[in-house]
């Protein structure tokens, strides 16, 4: 009878390991999916952060385009950089005013000729500006 009582509980114990066992490849199966589905979505996430970082560059590419160099312009202390491309533009018969001029900004000193030169760049974002520059805009 011991043997009997014996073999029924070594049979149970058995029986609830491969329980324990199905439940956790159960649990396994349903990380498993759940992991599946967020490499999916990271997938996606990584193609459309491919995808923005390509439009940033055009839009960058395209927004230099817009920017015009002027260099050889001494630097003064408190200069306004405004009214010296102003100055400049009146200077060669162009028209351009203070609402033309989205951003200006000094650009480091450029070494030609074994001294440097130095300028700021100028972004002119309206056409009007544009073409009051000269700018030219390529036919698609």
């Amino acid at each position: 009878m011991k043997q009997i009582i014996a073999l029924e509980n070594s049979v149970q114990f058995n029986s609830d390991q491969c329980d324990n066992v199905q439940k956790k490849t159960e649990l396994i199966a349903v990380n498993k999916k759940a992991i599946e589905s967020l490499e999916s979505k990271l997938d996606l996430l990584t193609n459309d952060n491919r995808q923005f970082q390509l439009e940033i560059n055009t839009n960058n590419q395209r927004d230099r385009l817009l920017n015009l160099e002027i260099v050889g312009v001494p630097e003064i202390k408190d200069e306004d950089l405004s009214k010296i491309i102003i100055s400049v533009a009146k200077h060669s018969n162009v028209n351009i005013f203070t609402d033309d001029i989205m951003e200006v900004n000094r650009v480091a000193p450029k070494v030609k000729q074994g001294r440097p030169t130095n300028g700021f760049k100028i972004k002119i974002p309206s056409p009007e500006g544009q073409h009051n520059l000269g700018y030219s805009k390529k036919s698609t």
